[in-house]
């Protein structure tokens, strides 16, 4: 499912008009142009978007690569402490369950909370997918090092430093 920089409330109307001017619709293009700090870096340059913001608009768009967060359960999600994919795979499903119906009931930001199952499926497909950790500070990429010997089932990282 694509999902539309214009759809994401967080992501305000002028910010989203710099993104267009910079060629990026949607949260998968951002994604993809947004996930390195040299990536984020082009891309503040471009928009002229604060390195903040667009570090949140990447995260949010992180988060929407899991079938079935969209805009909404993306930002309930960041406002319940789970900004990236890697920070949602090592979770326990009923622990975020409930802190996301807290932040719900307090701040209503979605009409239609996700289910446990929902959540659960969330992680389990966080667990699955392929993930850059995003950070201010570094970007750990798996499979950069594709000279080194490799063992079944292993994943080989990088790290790139960030301002």
């Amino acid at each position: 499912m694509v999902h539309y920089i214009r759809e994401i409330e967080s992501i305000d109307v002028e910010d989203a008009d710099k993104l267009a001017a910079a060629e990026i619709a949607t949260m998968e293009e951002l994604f993809e142009r947004g996930a390195t700090k040299e990536g984020r870096t082009q891309l503040v340059q471009a928009t002229g978007i604060n390195k903040n913001k667009m570090l949140k608009y990447v995260n949010l768009a992180d988060l929407c690569r899991i079938k079935g967060i969209g805009g909404e359960y993306s930002e309930l999600l960041q406002a319940t402490g789970v900004n990236t994919v890697d920070e949602l795979k090592i979770l326990s499903p009923d622990s975020l369950y409930d802190k996301m119906m807290v932040e719900n009931d307090r701040q209503q930001r979605v009409k239609q909370p996700p289910s446990l199952s929902q959540v659960r499926n969330w992680i389990a497909q966080a667990k699955e997918i392929r993930t850059v950790t995003i950070t201010q500070s570094a970007a750990i990429v798996p499979g950069r090092f594709t000279d080194l010997p490799t063992q079944p089932n292993q994943t080989e990282w990088s790290i790139e430093w960030c301002d």
